[in-house]
């Protein structure tokens, strides 16, 4: 694909060929010509205060994931719905690594700045993604192994992407697993934040997991749903 532009005979899933399609189609090169810089301390400070309720709202699950992956050698990631890395936490030996590639605070990880990357292919598919070793599409990020999920707000707007990176060279069973109960948890602590003026509907097909990150929330103002989890709209 890279050297010749033909499509891979196997092994290559259909969304990363996808997505190195489209990062071909923006003139995004596939081995990158200068470092990527963050951003200077006062617009990172300024991003982040931006998006302080996203931040606020997803610090419980940043804090948890982080601690649990740290002793398996990963980091989590916030980003902001373009991309741009809010905050970063997990093992400190990894955050150095990655950093060497750019994957910290006051960068930008969308598909047109980086290539194929779990952030920025999650937010170009809207859904949520992995993606290993050699199927980024820049030749220095396949030492990461990356685990992304879109994060929305009740009325569906993206709003963030939550990531789990770790080293290529090392198995990540359940990273997207523990990625999207993080998320769904984050979407549920909208709601509970509070929807003006509205009924709040919960449901579940099994009773005992109303009240957990699995439910269904469902709000109605004068009898029109104005918002909804991904559980709910399911």
């Amino acid at each position: 694909f890279f050297e010749r532009g033909g499509i891979p005979a196997s092994g290559v899933p259909g969304t990363i060929l996808d997505s190195w399609r489209r990062c071909q189609r923006m003139g995004v090169a596939a081995e990158p010509g200068t470092a990527l810089e963050p951003l200077p301390v006062p617009r990172l400070r300024e991003l982040r205060e931006r998006h302080q309720s996203l931040w606020r709202l997803a610090r419980a699950e940043l804090d948890g994931l982080s601690a649990d992956v740290a002793a398996a050698g990963s980091i989590v990631l916030l980003t902001d719905a373009d991309g741009w890395i809010l905050d970063a936490e997990g093992s400190p030996r990894f955050l150095d690594k990655a950093g060497r590639v750019a994957l910290m605070p006051g960068v930008c990880w969308s598909e047109a700045q980086v290539g194929t990357n779990a952030i920025g292919t999650a937010i170009a598919e809207g859904r949520a993604i992995e993606v290993r070793g050699g199927e980024h599409y820049r030749s220095p990020h396949g030492i990461l192994s990356c685990f992304a999920a879109p994060v929305h707000d009740p009325y569906g707007q993206l709003v963030g992407v939550l990531d789990l990176s770790g080293e290529a060279s090392v198995q990540h069973l359940h990273a997207l697993g523990l990625i999207r109960r993080a998320v769904a948890s984050i979407e549920r602590r909208w709601f509970e934040a509070g929807i003006p003026d509205a009924q709040l509907l919960r449901v579940h097909h099994d009773p005992a997991l109303l009240g957990t990150a699995r439910e269904g929330l469902l709000a109605f103002r004068n009898g029109r749903l104005v918002a909804a989890n991904q559980a709910g709209l399911a």
